[in-house]
């Protein structure tokens, strides 16, 4: 027989589990616009890169992943209050480890997802790149180079608006992104 504590305890997870599913939503959102924006440039005549199998993942991880756990995670929850109480212990138990399962991912979209997002897309124009939360002229861009395990790729650039302010952009490597930057007129410290 479950206590009144784990009684309290399973609509408090209920309701973190939906106030991390809006927080989510609203990073997911931008991340879409932004996509959607860098996706508009196929129609022009620009130099794009694109990692197929990043957007891939992070499509599968918007549209299907984060939704199907969340929706049967609430499934779950909602259950718990309508079973008798023999059943109630097992539906107590699928929801808590639902609700973990929703954090770890929730966890892993916000880590790792959405800083893979930014070497998704890469669009040249008007000897400018373009990121998925950057802009970076081809003047400001000091160098280009990836460490040594070839897990990073490091864009050193000035910033625009604080004359002598050096910033950096770490990239996901990958070897047709390097190819990719070999390719333009900037100076890349690749082999």
């Amino acid at each position: 027989m479950l206590t009144t504590k784990s009684l309290i305890f399973l609509p408090t997870l209920a309701t973190l589990s939906i106030i991390i599913f809006l927080l989510n939503v609203y990073l997911i959102i931008e991340v879409i616009k932004k996509l959607r924006q860098l996706n508009k440039f196929k129609t022009q005549e620009v130099l794009i890169y694109e990692n197929k199998r990043l957007l891939l993942i992070i499509n599968l991880w918007i549209y299907l992943i984060m939704p199907l756990i969340f929706a049967l995670a609430m499934i779950t929850f909602a259950l718990f209050f309508v079973v008798t109480t023999e059943t109630r212990g097992v539906i107590y138990g699928i929801g808590i480890g639902l609700f973990l399962v929703y954090v770890i991912s929730a966890f892993i979209f916000d880590v790792w997802i959405l800083k893979a997002a930014e070497s998704a897309i890469v669009v040249v124009k008007n000897h400018k790149l373009a990121f998925l939360n950057e802009v970076i002229n081809y003047t400001a861009i000091l160098s280009v180079t990836n460490d040594l395990k070839r897990r990073k790729i490091f864009i050193n650039y000035y910033d625009d608006e604080n004359e002598g302010l050096v910033l950096q952009m770490k990239l996901r490597y990958h070897w047709e992104l390097k190819d990719f930057f070999k390719a333009l007129e900037i100076s890349t410290a690749f082999e």
